[in-house]
């Protein structure tokens, strides 16, 4: 039976239908039982609801070309 640290490893599968049958088994039976884990999953999908809900809004050319530079290899300062 899948644990709790295992769930959260696995959840974004889960939400998105990419777990095996007896993966996703597991997982129903186990929020069967565990209230925190449940809950957790419950978050999750609110969480991606809203994410996905949200106005997205273009970045300004100085903004972007400061990610730019930060995602480059030796590109961030920290």
């Amino acid at each position: 039976m899948i644990n709790c640290e295992q769930l959260t490893g696995v959840v974004t599968d889960y939400m998105e239908g990419r777990l095996g049958l007896r993966l996703r088994f597991e997982m129903v039976m186990h929020m069967a039982m565990c209230p925190p884990c449940r809950a957790y999953v419950q978050q999750m999908r609110l969480t991606a609801r809203l994410a996905a809900a949200a106005p997205v809004e273009p970045a300004d050319a100085a903004v972007a070309a400061k990610v730019e530079q930060a995602l480059r290899p030796g590109g961030g300062d920290g």
